[in-house]
C-alpha cells in the first residue's frame, strides 16, 4: 500500500534509499530480533541510531506488502531468504545519512510545501477526486502510521530530495553517447544460412564402456537425485466443508431479494462531458449547440477532442461529479442536456449509448447465493475445526490423533521431492492439487517434530511430522545408465555435426563459394525473411549465433547450433542496417533521457554511498 503513496512523489531520493545494499556498514543484531534476542541497536548512522523495534516494524511492514503484491503469504523467513531485511535496512540507513547530511547544511521544509505535498498527493484523494482527510487516515493506519510519524517522515525525505536534487543538478550526458547506444542496439543484419541437420552425422557408433563411465564421472552433477522427504499431514479446507453446510429455500430468497443489485449487469452508458469554467460559457455552448452547431465542434472550441470527453460503458459512480453523474443516467440516448451545475464546475452532457439493466433470475442467481452461504457456512465451522486441532496437538496428540479427532484421516507422502514429484518424476499421490505450502513446510520442518498449524494458502490449514529424510546424493551409474548412454551419444553427434560446420566455416572464409559449400551437403542457402537484429532468438536463430554474427565483420563465416532441435547451422553477414537517427529522433530523444537519469542515480548512490 505504501507504493500507492509513493507513486506521486517519485524521485532520485527514492532510488537511493532503496537501491543501494549494505555493503560496508556497521551492521549487527538482526539475526536475533527473529530469533527473539535481546539485541536493540541495529546499527548507528553517525549521531542516530537505528533501533530494533523500528527496524522490525518496518520489515514487517515490507513482507505485508510483498505478500498483497504476490497474491499469497509470504513469511518472515523467506523474505529474509532473499534479503528483504537487508534491504529494508539499507533504505533505513540511506535515509538517516541523508538527513543528517541535509540538517547539517541547513535545509529545511516549510509547513505550506509539506501541506501541499500531502493534499496533491492522488493516493489520498477522496471519491470526489479531491484530497480527503478520512483516505488520508486511513491508509497511514493501514501502514501501521500516524499522521504526525508519516509528517516527520515526508519532511526529512524531502529536505533530503532538495540536497539529492542539488549534487545531481550538473549531471549530463552527452547527446553522441545515445546516438551510439542507439546504433548499436538498432544495428539490424541481412545474412545467409546454411542449416545442417543430424541426420548429417551418420550413423554413430554406440559408446563404449570407458566413455560412459568417463562421460559420468566427469558430469555425475547431472545425476544428482534430490532430497526426498516422507511425512504425514492432515489437510482441512472450506471447500471440502461446504457439503457439511445445509442451506434453506428461504435463506437463499432472502439474500436474493435483499441484495437484487448484486444479481444484475448494471446499466451502462458511453458520455460525453464538456467543462466550463462559468454558467456563462455553458449557456452559450447550449445556444450554439441549438442553432445546429455539432457538439464535436464545441467540444474543439473548448480545446478538447471527442476521444478526451468520451468515457465509454460506464456506471454512474465512475463520473467523478455526481450531480453531472445524475444528469446523464436521467437523459434519453442521443440527446444533449441544459447546463448542468456540478459540484466541480459547470458542464454539458451527451449520452450516446446505453446498456440497459439486466437482471437474473432467482432460479439464475440461485447457484451463486447458495455457493456463497455454503462458503460462509464453511469458513465457520473451519475456525471452530482449527481451534479443536490447536488444542489437540497442543494437549500432545499425534497428527493422525488430532485427524482422527476432527474427523477427517490423515495423510501419508512417501519419498517426494520439493516439486511433489518421486524419483522418477512422477507426481507423488496423496498431495492435494496446491501442495505448495504443505510441501515448502515439509523441507523446512526438523525430522520428528509436530504440534504446529499452517496456513495452506487455499483457504485451509495443515499440521504435519517429517518421518523421514533422504539427503541429496549422486546416483549409480547403475541406475543411470541410460541415461549415460544417450547424452554420450547425443554428445558424439553434436561433435560429428560441429566437424562439418567448422570445416564449412574454415573453406568459406577461405573464399569457396558458399553455395557449393552447401550443394555438398544436399542443401540450400537460405535467407530469412526480416533482417536479424541483436534480440532475434527463436527455434530456427539461437542467441549463440545471433552473437556471433553480431560480433564479427560483414562476410565472416560463423556457426552454431539452432534456436530448438540438435541441427547447427552456418551464417554469414551479407548486409548491415544501421539505424535512421535523424528519423528515430523522438527513440533517441527518450533514451537520451534515460540515460541523463541513470547517470543522476548513479551520482546519487555515489553521494550516499561516501556519506555512508
Amino acid at each position: 500500500m505504501l507504493d500507492k503513496i509513493k507513486k506521486a512523489t517519485k524521485s532520485w531520493l527514492f532510488l537511493v534509499l532503496m537501491g543501494l545494499l549494505v555493503l560496508s556498514f556497521a551492521v549487527w543484531g538482526i539475526g536475533d530480533i527473529f530469533r527473539g534476542g535481546v539485541t536493540n541497536e541495529v546499527a548507528r548512522v553517525g549521531s542516530d541510531t537505528i533501533y530494533a523495534q523500528e527496524f522490525e516494524q518496518r520489515f514487517r511492514n515490507e513482507v505485508q506488502r510483498l505478500s498483497q503484491d504476490s497474491g499469497g503469504l509470504v513469511d518472515t523467513a523467506q523474505a529474509r531468504a532473499f534479503g528483504v531485511d537487508q534491504q529494508v535496512l539499507s533504505g533505513m540507513i540511506n535515509r538517516s545519512a541523508l538527513a543528517q547530511a541535509s540538517s547539517d547544511m541547513g535545509l529545511a521544509i516549510s509547513d505550506e510545501t509539506l501541506n501541499r505535498a500531502i493534499v496533491t498527493n492522488p493516493a489520498f484523494r477522496g471519491t470526489l477526486g479531491q484530497f480527503s482527510k478520512q483516505t488520508y487516515e486511513e491508509l497511514l493506519l493501514l501502514n501501521n502510521l500516524t499522521p504526525v510519524q508519516y509528517e516527520r517522515g515526508l519532511r526529512q525525505d524531502m529536505r533530503s530530495e532538495q540536497l539529492i536534487d542539488a549534487i545531481i543538478a550538473g549531471s549530463t550526458v552527452p547527446r553522441k553517447m545515445a546516438e551510439a547506444f542507439y546504433s548499436y542496439a538498432g544495428e539490424k543484419r541481412e545474412i545467409e544460412y546454411l542449416l545442417v541437420p543430424p541426420d548429417l552425422a551418420g550413423p554413430i557408433p554406440s559408446p563404449t564402456e570407458a566413455e560412459i563411465t568417463a562421460f559420468y564421472d566427469a558430469n555425475t552433477a547431472l545425476y544428482r537425485a534430490p532430497e526426498f522427504r516422507s511425512f504425514s499431514y492432515f489437510l482441512i479446507e472450506v471447500e471440502a466443508l461446504k457439503d457439511e453446510v445445509d442451506v434453506t429455500e428461504d435463506e437463499l430468497r432472502e439474500i436474493y431479494d435483499f441484495e437484487p443489485d448484486r444479481f444484475a449487469e448494471p446499466e451502462l452508458r458511453t458520455v460525453q462531458i464538456i467543462p466550463f469554467l462559468t454558467e456563462e460559457d455553458a449557456t452559450a455552448a447550449k445556444q450554439d449547440l441549438d442553432s445546429g452547431l455539432a457538439f464535436e465542434g464545441v467540444a474543439e472550441a473548448r480545446g478538447f477532442t471527442i476521444e478526451e470527453i468520451t468515457q465509454e460503458n460506464v456506471q454512474a459512480f465512475e463520473i467523478l461529479d455526481e450531480r453531472v453523474a445524475a444528469a446523464a443516467f436521467n437523459m434519453e440516448p442521443d440527446t444533449v442536456s441544459d447546463p448542468v451545475n456540478g459540484e466541480l464546475g459547470w458542464a454539458i452532457v451527451r449520452v450516446t449509448d446505453i446498456e440497459p439493466r439486466v437482471q437474473q433470475t432467482f432460479e439464475e442467481a440461485r447457484a451463486t447465493i447458495e455457493d456463497e452461504l455454503q462458503t460462509e457456512g464453511a469458513r465457520e465451522l473451519l475456525d471452530d475445526l482449527y481451534n479443536r486441532a490447536d488444542d489437540e496437538l497442543s494437549g500432545g496428540a499425534s497428527v493422525e490423533e488430532a485427524a482422527a479427532r476432527l474427523g477427517t484421516q490423515a495423510v501419508t507422502v512417501t519419498a517426494v521431492d520439493r516439486s511433489g514429484n518421486d524419483k522418477f518424476g512422477d507426481r507423488v499421490p496423496g498431495l492435494p492439487e496446491n501442495a505448495g505450502a504443505i510441501l515448502a513446510q515439509a523441507f523446512t520442518q526438523e525430522i520428528g517434530e509436530e504440534g504446529e498449524l499452517f496456513d495452506s494458502r487455499t483457504d485451509g490449514f495443515f499440521s504435519l511430522r517429517v518421518d523421514e529424510v533422504t539427503p541429496s546424493q549422486i546416483r549409480p551409474l547403475g541406475e543411470v545408465r541410460s541415461d549415460v548412454i544417450e547424452a554420450v551419444t547425443k554428445q558424439k553427434r553434436e561433435d560429428a555435426l560441429k566437424a562439418i560446420t567448422d570445416s564449412i566455416v574454415e573453406r568459406a572464409n577461405a573464399g569457396t563459394d558458399f553455395a557449393e559449400l552447401a550443394a555438398e551437403i544436399g542443401r540450400s542457402v537460405l535467407r530469412p525473411e526480416a533482417p536479424l537484429t541483436r534480440d532475434t532468438s527463436g527455434e530456427t536463430f539461437s542467441s549463440t549465433v545471433v552473437g556471433r554474427l553480431f560480433a564479427e565483420q560483414p562476410g565472416t563465416f560463423v556457426e552454431g547450433p539452432v534456436g530448438f532441435g540438435e541441427s547447427r547451422m552456418v551464417a554469414v553477414t551479407r548486409n548491415v542496417i544501421a539505424p535512421d537517427l535523424e528519423a528515430d529522433r523522438e527513440q533517441v530523444d527518450a533514451l537520451h533521457e534515460e540515460l541523463k537519469n541513470r547517470t543522476a542515480a548513479d551520482i546519487a548512490d555515489m553521494y550516499v554511498s561516501a556519506l555512508r
